[in-house]
């Protein structure tokens, strides 16, 4: 029930008795499960574990500026410096939300909006970023947002990651220091790179990790100074998902492929598949098409 709408400047301010519920701190609500990936070796769910992310809808003609609506249980409005808005607050720029238990909001003296401050199950939503978090600030005029013990999700990639805190620039680019990142299913890190500095750029589709180490499962088995990946499915020269698995005849396994992006109508695989008991076994696949033909040459040393 809206009791009233204020609305200065750009920004309109939007008092509720009810409003949306802030969620469960990292709570996967936007995983779907598919039921056949229970079924070990089901065609169709390797790729996606046992099941894919459903990102929310967003409007496709956004005007240019939106105003930023506030909604909350109860909350304190002044024109002119800090705000401040409980219960079940909701904050909608947009495609781009924020919802928190409470929220400071300060406005300089032209009435504009300058500052955000949300704790209590923070929840940042905007197109193909999900990030759930403790506290958030956000500084509008620079597009900056930090948050802090951080859970996000890049849907693009089908990827997720946690950390201590979590910087966001703009539109595209991210910063995770101590941070992990895996494309397996929630609560099923099958594997995981962790590293002292992960930077995500969404224009590029690239990912970059400093002092980065490759768990299976909570066993860390191997290790880069720098590595570069993919977060979406553009055709570009990086690491591709690594695998493991253990069995009788070749003991532990761990599979790294690495992509080359060669021409347009071209590409190479390279694929290090590391066994246990016999040793490090090294893939390779030419793949070519042109207007008459398409072909591969494959061959792999032991």
């Amino acid at each position: 029930i809206v009791i009233s709408i204020l609305t200065f400047s750009s920004v309109s301010y939007v008092f509720a008795k009810k409003a949306e519920h802030a969620p469960e701190l990292t709570v996967y609500d936007d995983w779907h499960i598919i039921p056949e990936c229970s079924v070990l070796g089901h065609k169709g769910c390797t790729d996606r574990c046992n099941g894919f992310y459903v990102e929310p809808e967003y409007e496709k003609n956004v005007p240019p500026n939106p105003p930023t609506i506030i909604e909350s249980d109860e909350g304190t409005f002044v024109s002119e410096g800090k705000s401040v808005f409980i219960g079940n607050v909701s904050s909608t720029e947009g495609n781009k939300k924020i919802f928190s238990d409470k929220a400071h909001v300060i406005r300089n003296k032209s009435g504009e909006l300058e500052y955000i401050h949300a704790e209590g199950h923070v929840k940042i939503l905007e197109p193909g970023l999900r990030i759930d978090g403790t506290k958030a600030e956000v500084f509008v005029p620079e597009e900056k947002k930090v948050v802090q013990n951080p859970s996000y999700r890049i849907y693009d990639s089908h990827g997720r990651g946690e950390g201590k805190i979590m910087t966001v620039f703009g539109k595209t680019k991210m910063k995770v220091p101590e941070g992990s990142y895996t494309t397996c299913a929630p609560q099923t890190n099958s594997w995981s790179l962790k590293a002292k500095r992960t930077n995500f750029d969404k224009e590029t589709g690239r990912g970059e990790a400093w002092h980065a180490k490759l768990y299976v499962h909570k066993v860390p088995v191997f290790y880069w100074p720098y590595v570069n990946f993919p977060i979406d499915s553009r055709r570009q020269t990086g690491f591709l998902q690594p695998s493991y698995s253990h069995s009788s005849s070749f003991g532990f396994s761990v599979v790294t492929p690495y992509y080359f992006n060669l021409a347009p109508n071209a590409d190479y695989t390279l694929t290090p598949y590391f066994t246990e008991e016999r040793g490090l076994r090294l893939f390779n696949d030419v793949r070519y098409m042109s207007d008459r033909s398409e072909g591969s040459f494959k061959f792999d040393f032991l």
